[in-house]
């Protein structure tokens, strides 16, 4: 703890009454207290400067700032003790500053139950740039830190993650199906599956965290787990494929999806929800993975097949010939 520290409490009232306003008194108290620097002069060795100060025959006392006479618009001296109240208070045991600038810090803990950070601070932002448009304050700016600008880092990072991510799969697709076209199929599934998750959330009502943007991004390695198996599938057998073809080895792909899907979800879905315990940290994450696998899945089974009968038919319509990577392999029984 500092030294004490006294505040002034105004009364807007009678501050208006005798024609005054907070600066006015501000600066009074400034030049009383610490004086104003009104010149300078540079010498050979130092630069030095002429301050206005107010007389004082030891330290400014406090009788003396009780007793400190304003000056008003209508050159009326008026009393500082007649327009405020004088308040002893603690003293902060440091002052903090930011960007050289002096600063106040307001800290406060977050029931997560009912909000998160990003609501929050978006709110604050608002109510803050509303009351700017109004109120003209050019010595005060505002700042947010804290966990946001953690957040705000991060998602920069986990931007950068994901695409190297997507690049790092696509290269991989290329040289798995020797195709160019086929590894845009397979990556297809990951917007349905990321709409998912946020329909998901949205309808929940559940804020889209930075930790639920994090279980999108592990959801990718899940989702192209189906999808390359479709497009592979879709791909074995004899060289000419037909919407007829697409059709049956799609349907010999359903069971092992399904299968793999259920499993994963079995597993995700009681941290997802709490069931046996939950943790706000982790079931944002997983919440995200369960209704992007969901999603996923559907998109992989239904809509996979048309996406590639209907690159077939442009690759047929431009070249005049059908997929040359196909190759023939023995029919799995699944």
């Amino acid at each position: 703890m500092g030294k004490s520290a006294l505040d002034l409490q105004f009364d807007y009232g009678k501050l208006a009454a005798y024609g005054l306003n907070v600066k006015q008194v501000s600066d009074a108290i400034k030049v009383a207290m610490d004086g104003l620097i009104i010149g300078e002069q540079q010498t050979a060795v130092e630069r030095m400067y002429y301050r206005l100060n107010m007389q004082h025959e030891d330290e400014p006392s406090m009788s003396e700032l009780m007793d400190l006479f304003i000056i008003n618009q209508r050159g009326e001296p008026v009393a500082l003790r007649s327009v405020a109240e004088f308040v002893m208070r603690p003293g902060d045991a440091d002052i903090k500053h930011y960007a050289g600038r002096r600063t106040v810090t307001v800290y406060a803990e977050i029931d997560r139950q009912l909000t998160d950070v990003s609501t929050i601070n978006n709110r604050l932002s608002e109510y803050v740039r509303d009351y700017q448009r109004t109120h003209t304050i050019p010595s005060v700016s505002f700042f947010q830190g804290g966990e946001i600008e953690q957040q705000q880092q991060s998602m920069g990072d986990i931007t950068i993650a994901f695409v190297t991510c997507l690049l790092l799969s696509f290269m991989v697709l290329v040289a798995l199906f020797n195709s160019y076209s086929q590894p845009l199929i397979v990556l297809a599934v990951l917007p349905f599956g990321m709409v998912g998750v946020f329909m998901a959330f949205a309808i929940q009502g559940l804020p889209l965290s930075f930790l639920a943007i994090v279980g999108v991004l592990g959801l990718v390695g899940v989702l192209l787990n189906n999808s390359v198996v479709m497009v592979h599938t879709l791909n074995t057998g004899k060289r000419k494929i037909d919407d007829e073809a697409i059709v049956r080895r799609a349907v010999t792909r359903f069971r092992p999806i399904v299968i793999t899907s259920l499993t994963t979800l079995v597993g995700l879905v009681p941290a997802a929800y709490g069931l046996g315990g939950e943790d706000p940290l982790v079931t944002p994450m997983v919440m995200a993975m369960v209704w992007g696998v969901m999603f996923g899945t559907v998109v992989s089974l239904l809509m996979l097949p048309c996406i590639f009968a209907i690159n077939q038919d442009i690759r047929a319509k431009l070249f005049n010939t059908v997929d040359d990577n196909t190759t023939q392999l023995p029919q799995e029984n699944s």
